[in-house]
């Protein structure tokens, strides 16, 4: 962030320092410049390790994958995420193995594309109740959730 402040000071005598070509004889006029940098560093660090649920515990079934049926490792999911996995499946299955007591902040964005929607967010948010607090809700815009402590 910069920060940039001018100040011009005019100190003259009443009249006098009004007049022309002598005006200046009877007061003086400071100008000055603030430039402020101010720079902020921000080192990530590891709070603490967890242990990871076996493979078998992270792979799951969800009926809007294009492989219908076949079960998606969550290794993976952050390589080849199919378009139409959503917010729904991805949380249901979180909170399922335990997973979501690891992240700090949860902020999602609950879209109301099918008849059950309301239902499933309703279920979410109740199940994350028990491990975060909510932060804000605007239904079906965005929510944001901090862990308990």
């Amino acid at each position: 962030m910069i920060g940039s402040r001018q100040n011009k000071i005019a100190d003259k005598i009443p009249g006098l320092g009004d007049l022309p070509m002598i005006g200046r004889l009877f007061g003086s006029q400071k100008d000055e410049r603030n430039k402020t940098e101010i720079v902020l560093l921000i080192t990530p660090y590891i709070v603490r390790n967890i242990d990871r649920p076996e493979a078998s515990a992270l792979e799951f079934d969800s009926p809007s994958l294009a492989n219908e049926g076949e079960p998606v490792a969550a290794s993976s999911i952050d390589e080849d995420l199919p378009r139409n996995f959503g917010e729904y499946e991805l949380l249901e299955k979180l909170i399922e193995t335990g997973l979501i007591g690891i992240f700090e902040n949860v902020q999602v964005q609950f879209h109301d594309v099918a008849p059950d929607s309301h239902s499933r967010m309703e279920r979410i948010q109740k199940a994350l109740g028990k491990t975060h607090t909510p932060t804000y809700q605007y239904e079906f815009v965005w929510e944001n959730w901090t862990r308990r402590r």
